[in-house]
């Protein structure tokens, strides 16, 4: 089922909404070295620190229902890239409440990204995803973003 959905700035209302999320970026299968509750604590001291997070360039939005319910949110951003030290759009984060799932909330949230990015002149735009997370990684492909760098890691 399709929502009409708005996106808006963050407003200090969605900050307890946006840190229920949290927990959504562990919802795959995690390598073994990961534990899934330092994992998950992580998670939410990072969001905790980039809802607060005074770059001048990166920006919160939310997106919502007519009613005003919450949906999801991205955190856009600038970065500039390794190889051609031009700057492009860099999508920090990105997540849906589990109501909102298969209601187009992703996609519109990355549209909005996308457009976000023209506007502010940038000819691309990345985001990170990890390895496992085969349901994020099988979306932002079917939205044309592609693979580029892999890390690995080995347990020592």
């Amino acid at each position: 089922m399709k929502t009409d959905i708005q996106i808006r700035p963050l407003l200090e209302r969605d900050i307890e909404d946006i840190l229920q999320l949290t927990s959504r970026y562990a919802e795959f299968d995690l390598p073994n070295w990961r534990d899934r509750p330092s994992f998950e604590q992580a998670q939410k001291e990072l969001h905790q620190a980039d809802i607060y997070c005074l770059e001048e360039q990166s920006k919160h939005f939310v997106a919502i229902d007519t009613n005003q319910l919450f949906l999801g949110y991205i955190y856009i951003g600038i970065s500039v890239d390794f190889f051609t030290k031009e700057t492009q759009g860099f999508i920090k984060s990105l997540a849906v409440t589990k109501q909102a799932e298969g209601r187009g909330v992703g996609m519109k949230l990355l549209d909005f990204a996308e457009t976000w990015s023209r506007k502010q002149g940038l000819k691309t735009i990345v985001l990170n995803v990890f390895a496992n997370n085969s349901r994020a990684k099988t979306r932002y492909e079917r939205a044309g973003y592609q693979a580029e760098t892999i890390k690995y890691v080995k347990p020592l």
